[in-house]
């Protein structure tokens, strides 16, 4: 097992353990997107980089790194959704490492676009990360900040699609790669649980926006989660859930 690999278990296991304690979900949403956070902060981002969570629903995740790099207190991911906890469950800006309270599909690429903007006009050469997942796709304002990325010649923002395939709601939009090849960003397409394509792909930089699809499982690693996510969503494990997902993360994962 790689020292990727033992760390995505690490924040796992210790997700799952809150989520039992304090009965709070979102778990398979933050598993989607566990790979590319971890590449993101122990791997890519540097110090100046800034990243935003779009997909605000899987916060759950964020926190949980933040809390192992020291970013945030250690022992803080244990309030995670509890009564005027700091971490509630959508990502809240005044957070040490938010920068943007999301949680309403389709506001954190907008707002990385602007951070983008910004950071050309004072002439600093930093990256913006950005997170976005499939369903946030159906609004409007993903499209309208493409165009503007593009238009004002964003070459440091990088948008990583979490593509789970499992928006219940929305309108299908088929061939993504061309739709988003077609607002002229670089376009690259990879495997979302593969370090080392994540790697690959969050080390390019290009003279346009920058969109990595990559393909993910949602809730990666428990098979339940795989095979029921809908269910799942919002859910958190009993005493006999925690333990039976327990073990199958440590079987399939």
């Amino acid at each position: 097992m790689t020292t990727h690999e033992k760390k995505v278990r690490q924040l796992k296991e210790r997700m799952l353990e809150v989520s039992y304690k304090n009965q709070q979900g979102f778990l398979p949403s933050a598993f989607s997107i566990l790979d590319i956070l971890v590449t993101l902060y122990y791997e890519i981002m540097e110090e100046e980089d800034q990243f935003v969570l779009s997909k605000g629903h899987a916060a759950f995740g964020l926190y949980a790194v933040l809390e192992d790099k020291g970013i945030l207190e250690k022992g803080e991911l244990d309030t995670f959704g509890q009564y005027r906890s700091r971490l509630s469950l959508m990502a809240e800006r005044g957070i040490s490492g938010v920068l943007f309270s999301t949680g309403s599909l389709g506001h954190g690429l907008p707002e990385a676009v602007g951070m983008a903007y910004g950071n050309r006009a004072k002439k600093r050469e930093n990256r913006v990360f950005t997170v976005i997942g499939d369903g946030e796709l159906n609004e409007g304002t993903n499209w309208e900040a493409m165009l503007a990325a593009y238009k004002f010649g964003l070459d440091h923002l990088v948008c990583i699609l979490d593509n789970n395939h499992t928006t219940e709601q929305g309108i299908d939009l088929t061939n993504l790669r061309r739709k988003f090849e077609a607002f002229n960003w670089h376009v690259e397409e990879i495997n979302g649980h593969k370090e080392q394509e994540l790697a690959d792909a969050l080390n390019q930089k290009h003279h346009v926006p920058y969109m990595i699809i990559a393909n993910t499982i949602k809730g990666k690693g428990c098979s339940s989660f795989e095979q029921q996510a809908g269910l799942w969503h919002s859910k958190a494990p009993n005493e006999e859930e925690y333990k039976m997902l327990l073990k199958e993360l440590n079987e399939n994962d």
